[in-house]
């Protein structure tokens, strides 16, 4: 009888080991979308089900990668003590970085404490590569698929354009969909071979220019020449918009993205971007940001039949022409020619010399081939970003003159457009077909609604509030088509960091939600993600009661931080061995620092520790460049 109650028992665990195993792979699927025809075994599921900011666990710190840490504290507490007399400067803000190290100090004080402290370090590497290792968060399996699916050509695995999920894509058909998007759109257009060297020489003749003129001194001229640099092609990936149709080839519409870091034009692109975003943000119907546009709606009192709009503008980026951007940048610098940057300006011209060579000379390769963009601004470049504000609202200002009554409010962020509009329906009607006839290229989509909308991440509608004030109520926004595929909470990231998504989140929440009722929802609706994420529901509940819906006014004033004094960072690659030991380890001889009266006043606080993260499952599988195709013997 004994016996065969064990063996049922037995029997009963094998059944619900697997019955668990089903649904964790039911699970993951959730948030793993396989869209190539390539089937994924349950390891590779699961292990893409982590995400691909999911960091396995690490090695243990090796001595040599503390001692270069502790290096970094020593040269940056030397150079602070060395300069301490010295008047402080303003940094440049196009300088590169010096590689001046001290070898030491005058102060016995600050080398004793350096000097002790590398010695804790030393014996801690030396205590943690012979203690015991961290249990894995990943399995030995899931270790394996990982790295099978880093050397595999044939699918292609990125996250969706929208929508937080990990998706897999046949090579063939991201490589289809790619050249459809180069090939048909007219945006771009093949070329024979790589021009990063022509480029590269283009930059440094305009630059010398510039150097000549007194335009610009020697520090940026040594930061933006790329001659001066190694310097690589752009390469051209897309993310496919799974929320959206298919193309008529059966492959994902995909938004163009060109990765610059590297490139010869990158640098003077973020060159660019210094003098225009001031600019941008000058704008009347600019808004930074969803905190920026609440405040705006806060204190405005609409009336009952005002009709709310949304619209975005179809492919704006690829969509505005090289000779307007040129154009229409060329007005915006010149009618703001005394603006104060704190930091000399070149002459206009020079300006839109580098214009020229950052968006008329966008070269870049797919699939091993060269391609340059005959039309439109990069998606992937720092100016493209205020440039395309610039171009676009020089445009929509004619809109805004002729529509000055009806219009109460007219707010765009990059290619998202939100209004409120006070005028009858044939009104509305004959707005929209005039904002689509202001120039070709600058075409909008545009929603109608009387009663919501959704603009950003927030629903923006006319409820309880709005029927006893005139003001408009709104609720954070989740798209459809969004899988939540948070950062698990087995990844190797520092506890902080969980802490940290989790108030931003909730913060977030209280400031896009009026009614405390949508708060508490979307609150408890949250949980339930982050539990199935491998969160502990009493660690959210901890953090969720610092959260109080009521201080909502305080949460959408942004508190500018009060910079002062930097304190003193020991960086380090985030490590589960050595996380509790180290600020306890760099505290352990601060008395050698603070007996000194003269090292005192400089160095109020040991050293905080300041985290870098580790490889994750995103930097071993996502690529940008494509890999090679294996080919037939």
């Amino acid at each position: 009888m004994v016996n065969i109650l064990a063996k049922k028992r037995k029997i009963t665990k094998k059944i619900k080991k697997k019955y668990e195993k089903i649904t964790r792979i039911d699970k993951a699927k959730n948030y793993v979308c396989n869209y190539s025809d390539k089937p994924l075994t349950n390891a590779e599921i699961l292990a893409l089900n982590k995400g691909l900011s999911f960091i396995p666990t690490p090695a243990p710190p090796t001595e040599r990668d503390l001692i270069n840490d502790w290096k970094r504290l020593a040269r940056s507490m030397r150079l602070k003590l060395m300069f301490a007399n010295k008047p402080t400067r303003h940094r440049h803000p196009f300088k590169n970085d010096s590689t001046f190290t001290p070898c030491t100090s005058d102060s016995v004080g600050l080398e004793n404490y350096l000097y002790s402290t590398r010695i804790e370090l030393e014996k801690l590497a030396i205590s943690v590569a012979n203690g015991p290792r961290a249990k894995s968060n990943v399995t030995s399996r899931q270790r394996a698929a990982l790295k099978s699916l880093s050397s595999r050509n044939d699918i292609v695995i990125n996250k969706a354009d929208k929508g937080s999920m990990t998706i897999i894509r046949s090579r063939q058909e991201y490589v289809t969909e790619g050249e459809r998007q180069l090939l048909k759109s007219g945006n771009y257009e093949p070329i024979s071979h790589d021009m990063t060297d022509e480029l590269s020489l283009d930059i440094h003749k305009v630059l010398l220019e510039m150097l000549d003129l007194g335009e610009i001194d020697n520090c940026t001229f040594n930061y933006l020449d790329p001659l001066q640099g190694n310097t690589h092609t752009a390469e051209l990936y897309h993310l496919a918009k799974v929320h959206k149709a298919l193309t008529e080839l059966g492959t994902f519409n995909s938004r163009p993205i060109i990765s610059g870091c590297g490139t010869p034009n990158e640098r003077i692109s973020e060159f660019l971007e210094f003098f225009q975003r001031p600019l941008a943000l000058l704008q009347s119907t600019n808004v930074r940001d969803t905190t920026d546009l609440l405040c705006r709606l806060e204190s405005l009192i609409i009336p009952k039949n005002a009709i709310l709009l949304v619209g975005d503008i179809l492919s704006m980026y690829t969509n505005i022409p090289h000779n307007t951007a040129n154009d229409l940048l060329k007005i915006s610098f010149e009618e703001n020619e005394n603006f104060d940057y704190g930091f000399k300006r070149p002459s206009t011209q020079s300006l839109l010399k580098l214009a020229k060579l950052v968006f008329e000379c966008n070269y870049f390769k797919f699939n091993g081939k060269h391609y340059r963009q005959t039309c439109g601004l990069a998606m992937g470049s720092r100016a493209s970003v205020s440039g395309s504000d610039i171009v676009v609202h020089h445009i929509e200002k004619q809109l805004l003159q002729k529509y000055t009554k009806q219009l109460l409010l007219f707010l765009r962020f990059r290619d998202d457009v939100f209004a409120i509009f006070c005028g009858s329906q044939k009104e509305c009607n004959m707005f929209v077909h005039d904002a689509n006839s202001l120039h070709k290229s600058i075409q909008f989509n545009f929603e109608i609604s009387n009663s919501k909308v959704n603009f950003l991440d927030v629903e923006i509608f006319k409820g309880e509030r709005f029927q006893r004030s005139g003001i408009l109520d709104c609720k954070t926004f989740f798209k459809p088509t969004n899988k939540f595929q948070y950062l698990h909470r087995e990844s190797a990231h520092p506890p902080g960091v969980f802490k940290a998504l989790i108030k931003g989140e909730l913060l977030r929440y209280a400031r896009n939600t009026n009614s405390e009722s949508d708060f508490k929802t979307q609150v408890h609706q949250f949980k339930g993600r982050l539990v199935n994420r491998g969160y502990c529901s009493a660690a959210f509940d901890k953090i969720s009661a610092e959260i109080n819906h009521n201080h909502r006014s305080e949460y959408l004033n942004k508190n500018v931080k009060d910079k002062g004094n930097p304190p003193l960072v020991f960086v380090t690659t985030y490590s589960p061995y050595v996380q509790d030991k180290l600020p306890e380890l760099l505290r352990k001889h601060w008395p050698q620092i603070k007996n000194s009266s003269k090292l005192n006043g400089l160095f109020t606080e040991p050293p905080i520790v300041s985290y870098k993260r580790n490889t994750n499952i995103g930097d071993d599988l996502v690529r940008a460049k494509l890999k090679p195709e294996s080919k037939l013997c």
